[in-house]
């Protein structure tokens, strides 16, 4: 398995960290930097130059699971590897390498034994304080049994809501962050080199008002919040804009705030249609490995999620995010959008539907302010009205007032802006340089206007962007579409539309790179070079 160079990078750097430092490190990696192929390469490295190390990797899910111990038996067949989850039907013990979910050996650290290192996979779920959850009471009790024991976490969002970035705050398990810049491999620096799909949105004028909804523990309450959401004429309004901009779509995820609200989702989008499966926390395994693997097989259009599927959940073709679940979690916002930024041959990005206003709270997902652990006792006021009986001050969503009776109305349509949001899910960027691997020519016919030749350039897998050469067009898009032909082709022009797809497709060459910038709804080729020594 040859390694991507900023994942040789990312080894190096972790490598250079255990030279020189004793904490427990966490490694920033970006959804589709491939975390699973970074840990296989160390672990691997580990266990052939010290034989007698014990490593144990663990995760929350079993699909995080089964593809961190597949990466490593596809690179390693040799390897001493086990799994321990109840979910999968395996309980090994014994093996040097232990692939665990951690509801699986949370109380069971006695009948694992000693460890030597511990890597935690999507580590930003461990809770901030010592005695809180699975993760750190089992760590703990392996501590018991080594206490040099290392630990080294993997995250793309390596903050929590609470207690800010996990370097953060008395109690902290990790010391240190690897931040993704210093390997190569941050957000943008995966888009560039065609590793990861761009984002784009569109101006939807739904939102979600939340306006009434308290705060604890740094997020909305999920009772209230619900209740806020979970309005029939706003779920309508919100899925007529899913359906009409996501007409040319294939693949929706729909993220929202609490089974319910999934269900009225789901409903009405069966009822306009649209082939559609809700998976939540209390989706029994059977009925959710169906509605993904018909998602998978595009049996299936749209599938509603409630906090289930923001992490270990690889669905590359996903080309529709909307969002329908406010979060404050800036973590949880970049894990959505993480979603849809794997590649895939059948698109060239993931468009973002904002119901819930995301992107203004937590800005474009390759551009966010991780959290920062604020003083003891800071936070946000509790939103508050007054009560117009008895002119004392209330908490804003109270339905009827405590001191006096009054009892409020609330206006349930839904809210619409005057104006659309028009901030963008990804940070304008320059023009980015890109080396197409291949070019690909097709016919394009569109209503009312002369037939064109569509141009999709490759970088591996990914389309990273496509151009319209319309040679039978007039004026400045015929002069523009006859410069592209003395470029990549020459010679005479052909009169017949199919006659010259056929002789761009088979004689005209590739650009040795192309700039594209990233507007509006598709990437822009503003330029390109080609290499005549080369050529």
């Amino acid at each position: 398995m040859k390694l991507r160079n900023y994942q040789v990078a990312a080894l190096d750097l972790m490598y250079a960290y255990f030279t020189h430092n004793t904490g427990n490190p966490v490694l920033e990696a970006p959804t589709g930097a491939g975390k699973s192929v970074i840990q296989a390469s160390f672990i691997r490295n580990v266990i052939e130059a010290w034989p007698d190390q014990r490593i144990l990797c663990l995760t929350h899910v079993k699909e995080l699971v089964k593809q961190n111990c597949s990466a490593l038996r596809r690179m390693w067949p040799a390897g001493d590897i086990g799994v321990n989850a109840a979910s999968l039907g395996s309980r090994d013990t014994t093996h040097s390498v232990i692939f665990a979910s951690i509801q699986s050996v949370h109380r069971r650290a006695h009948e694992l034994g000693r460890f030597d290192l511990i890597i935690v996979d999507e580590c930003h779920l461990i809770p901030a304080r010592t005695a809180d959850g699975m993760y750190r009471k089992f760590i703990d009790d392996c501590l018991r049994y080594n206490p040099k024991i290392k630990v080294i976490g993997f995250s793309a969002t390596p903050y929590r809501l609470s207690g800010g970035l996990l370097i953060d705050g008395e109690h902290r398990l990790f010391t240190d962050i690897i931040p993704a810049k210093a390997a190569g491999m941050s957000i943008d620096d995966l888009l560039a080199a065609g590793y990861l799909a761009p984002l784009t949105t569109y101006p939807v004028r739904t939102q979600l008002d939340t306006s009434s909804v308290p705060v604890r523990g740094g997020e909305y309450v999920a009772k209230d919040l619900a209740a806020a959401v979970d309005v029939g004429a706003v779920t309508r309004a919100a899925c007529d804009e899913i359906i009409a901009l996501g007409s040319d779509r294939d693949a929706w995820l729909i993220f929202a705030a609490s089974v319910e609200h999934a269900e009225h989702i789901c409903e009405y989008l069966q009822s306009c249609l649209i082939t559609c499966r809700v998976i939540t926390g209390e989706t029994d395994d059977a009925e959710r490995d169906d509605a993904i693997a018909a998602y998978l097989r595009r049996d299936v259009r749209a599938l509603v999620n409630v906090n289930v599927l923001t992490t270990g959940f690889d669905a590359p073709h996903t080309d529709l995010l909307a969002f329908l679940r406010p979060t404050m979690s800036t973590s949880l916002y970049v894990q959505m959008c993480g979603r849809g930024m794997r590649v895939h041959p059948a698109k060239h990005d993931c468009l973002v539907l904002d119901f819930a206003g995301l992107i203004e709270k937590h800005g474009p997902v390759n551009a966010v302010e991780p959290p920062r652990r604020g003083k003891k006792g800071d936070g946000q006021e509790a939103p508050v009205k007054e009560c117009a009986g008895c002119l004392m001050l209330i908490h804003a969503s109270t339905r009827q007032c405590p001191y006096c009776g009054e009892v409020f109305e609330f206006n349930m349509a839904p809210k619409i802006s005057g104006k659309a949001s028009t901030l963008d899910i990804m940070a304008t960027r320059k023009p980015e340089r890109v080396a197409p691997t291949e070019m690909w020519c097709a016919r394009h016919d569109k209503a009312g206007a002369p037939s064109s030749i569509r141009v999709d350039y490759y970088a591996g897998l990914l389309r990273v962007a496509s151009e319209w050469v319309c040679l039978f067009h007039q004026g400045r898009a015929q002069d523009r579409a006859y410069g592209w032909w003395r470029d990549h082709v020459g010679g005479v022009v052909p009169s017949d539309i199919d006659q010259a797809v056929t002789v761009a497709q088979e004689r005209a060459r590739i650009p040795s790179y192309i700039y594209i910038q990233f507007e509006g709804k598709y990437p822009r080729v503003v330029s390109r070079g080609f290499d005549e020594e080369a050529a």
